[in-house]
């Protein structure tokens, strides 16, 4: 599923084995498996692991603050300013804010106001 075919064809002999009701796998099957194994979980860590951040730069949310930020942001995407670029990494923490970050960066300041209006309004109701 994730594309990674040296450890799917690895993974498939030894399941073929194990398909027959035997248990006659090889010390150089498991082996291939677990290098190819280890590759993909090197490869795919860093995805997994939280951002690097200073103690400084991790931002606790409350609700006041969260309405501060988009205040000073909502301004700046109507008129296509692009230091709401800045916000980016602050808005990230943000539930929901995924589609607003992919507007922003693709430079779409219609859709990311109407998004950020949305956005507003759910967090509001969470309150």
């Amino acid at each position: 599923m994730i594309g990674k075919t040296d450890l799917q064809n690895a993974a498939s002999d030894v399941e073929k084995v194990f398909r027959n009701g035997e248990n006659k796998v090889s010390q150089s099957q498991l082996c291939t498996v677990e290098v190819e194994l280890n590759k993909v979980l090197a490869e795919l860590s860093p995805m997994l692991s939280p951002k690097n951040t200073s103690d400084a730069e991790v931002l606790e949310f409350d609700a006041g603050s969260v309405q501060e930020i988009l205040e000073e942001l909502e301004p700046l995407v109507e008129s296509g300013n692009t230091e709401c670029l800045k916000f980016i990494d602050t808005i990230s923490a943000l539930p929901g804010s995924g589609k607003l970050i992919k507007q922003l960066e693709d430079f779409d300041f219609k859709l990311a106001a109407e998004t950020l209006a949305k956005l507003k309004i759910c967090l509001e109701v969470r309150r």
